[in-house]
């Protein structure tokens, strides 16, 4: 794993955990430098494209996704992200929580989200965990050649009026955004033609533990709105 650490410059990280506390949502632009990202990432998310497993479900999602079992051996940095102390502690300095990376058996854990075709979305939705305790979503921006396909997320949103107070987010490469996807409804904007978008998403719990029942749902949803047949 590369020395992340002496890449970033403190000034560039923003911890604030009393805000996240109140909107459960915090955004960090540059927290990973610019020339970092495509110097050490973006082969890595060349390599792995060609294990993306497309899903179009009308009216919910079309997008490709490459789960962790395929990071791990065709983008070693951006797995080794994920499970360095670094990044948790990072997270855990944001969030006010101390955290846990997924098991290993969790394909959601660190994954890839390709959006490389036009009309590629996801609707507006809020991340369910089946962990038990919290699980906060973390996305790093890798590519963003595209004016159409953007993050939006809607802070004290409610599923009676799920767009409420938008924010619009461009998750340019070295982005960081953190929120607590069992309280923030989000969605991704429809992708226009010749436009690309790719995003890596890291999950942190509280609580490693699933129960039996709450694992074969979360291997189902996976199965069919994610990564297919492993």
């Amino acid at each position: 794993m590369l020395a992340m650490h002496e890449f970033i410059s403190e000034k560039n990280i923003a911890f604030s955990p009393k805000e996240f506390k109140s909107q459960q949502f915090l955004m960090i632009d540059d927290f990973i430098p610019r020339d970092f990202v495509y110097r050490y990432f973006l082969p890595e998310v060349m390599q792995c494209e060609p294990f993306t497993h497309r899903v179009n479900l009308p009216g919910i999602k079309k997008s490709g996704s490459v789960s962790a079992h395929h990071i791990k051996i065709h983008a070693p940095e951006l797995f080794a992200l994920y499970h360095s102390d670094w990044m948790k502690e990072q997270v855990e300095k944001s969030v006010g929580e101390k955290l846990f990376v997924c098991p290993e058996r969790d394909p959601h854990a660190v994954a890839l989200y390709y959006y490389t075709e036009a009309g590629d979305h996801i609707g507006v939705h809020f991340d369910k965990s089946f962990y038990r305790g919290q699980r906060y979503t973390v996305l790093l921006g890798l590519i963003q050649d595209s004016v159409n396909s953007k993050l939006m997320c809607y802070p004290d949103a409610t599923k009676w009026n799920r767009r409420k107070n938008p924010l619009e987010i461009y998750t340019y490469p070295g982005m960081l955004v953190i929120f607590n996807g069992d309280v923030l409804w989000h969605e991704v904007t429809p992708l226009a033609e010749n436009e690309k978008r790719v995003v890596l998403s890291m999950e942190f719990v509280t609580d490693q533990r699933m129960s039996t029942v709450n694992r074969f749902i979360s291997d189902c949803k996976d199965k069919w709105f994610y990564f297919g047949k492993r």
